[in-house]
């Protein structure tokens, strides 16, 4: 897995060709790393996964910090859907966080996820996301 922290929209554009590499599997990016505000910007992942001529290439994990729980992050499936379309990709929700806040962002997640399936706004998906949970930096906040 290859995990890449994208500051701004300018050095994405600048700096992140995925194009070369030829066996990447998955995409990890931080929910914080790619919105504006409190909103995600599916257009700046659309233009990452443009990039990526890997033919191994399955999954798009997005990393929700404690911090982003509490944000009220507002994602555009219908990108999601049309990035989809044009690639096959797994999408997995990441919570990375300390071990005492394990539960109770762990069913924030969980929560957001059956509502989103309940509004069938992940209904392009051959299977619904996957939830994950990992232990989080200390320092990170």
């Amino acid at each position: 897995m290859l995990t890449y922290l994208v500051e701004t929209r300018e050095e994405m554009l600048k700096d992140f060709d995925l194009s070369h590499l030829r066996s990447l599997r998955s995409l990890e990016v931080t929910a914080s790393s790619v919105s504006h505000g409190s909103r995600l910007d599916p257009d700046l992942l659309r233009d990452i996964i443009s990039t990526i001529n890997s033919p191994m290439f399955s999954e798009v994990v997005l990393v929700f910090q404690r911090p982003d729980l509490y944000r009220p992050y507002s994602i555009s499936f219908e990108t999601f859907r049309e990035m989809h379309s044009k690639r096959k990709f797994r999408l997995v929700f990441c919570l990375e966080v300390l071990k005492k806040y394990r539960n109770p962002g762990f069913q924030v997640m969980r929560q957001r996820m059956e509502y989103e399936m309940t509004q069938r706004r992940l209904n392009f998906l051959e299977s619904p996301p996957t939830l994950k949970i990992s232990e989080g930096n200390p320092w990170a906040g």
